[in-house]
């Protein structure tokens, strides 16, 4: 997404899949294969090429400051099998490493988790360029809310999950247990 490019920070909630920025090629892969059944390999490897291209914003000169909330089911789908997911795992992090990404994780216990009807992202710009923006990507296309207090509303909730998830430190150590359960498979 081009708009991406122009943003200075993003705060980025999924429910249930690992964040489009956060995503290896093989997940990306796995997830079109499961968007769109029968896609050819073209199809699935041009989308895994595009995630790629875009998550160059977290490591240009002036990377893209990223919050990302991640609900912990997400980490126990096994999208693309088990090794996919080990790979996405460990992949998490260390994008969790990166200087401007603040990962965190909300408790499967979190009552939080009822206040998400699903995925949604806000950009923000720089303050002399546009008011920030808030869209939710399903696998039909994205939803874009623009009526007058959307962002504002968004904003809000994104603090309220932000409060009520583990900091960035702890969300580290559960994806390393995560990591751990799934080696014992």
């Amino acid at each position: 997404m081009a708009v991406e490019w122009d943003a200075v920070e993003m705060y980025d909630v999924e429910p249930v899949l690992i964040p489009g920025l956060l995503q290896t090629p093989a997940y990306t892969r796995a997830l079109a294969r499961i968007h769109f059944p029968g896609a050819d390999e073209e199809r699935t490897d041009m989308q895994a090429t595009v995630r790629q291209d875009r998550r160059k914003v977290l490591t240009r000169a002036d990377p893209l400051q990223l919050w990302v909330v991640v609900c912990e089911s997400a980490l126990y789908h096994e999208v693309g099998g088990i090794d996919v997911m080990r790979e996405q795992l460990e992949s998490l992090l260390t994008d969790s490493n990166l200087p401007k990404v603040e990962l965190q994780i909300l408790p499967k216990e979190s009552p939080m988790n009822a206040a998400l009807v699903g995925p949604f992202v806000i950009m923000s710009f720089a303050p002399s360029s546009a008011e920030d923006l808030v869209h939710g990507e399903l696998d039909n296309g994205t939803v874009h809310y623009a009526e007058p207090g959307d962002a504002e509303r968004f904003a809000a909730l994104f603090r309220r999950l932000n409060m009520a998830a583990l900091d960035p430190s702890t969300s580290r150590a559960l994806i390393r247990r995560v990591l751990k359960e799934t080696a014992a498979e």
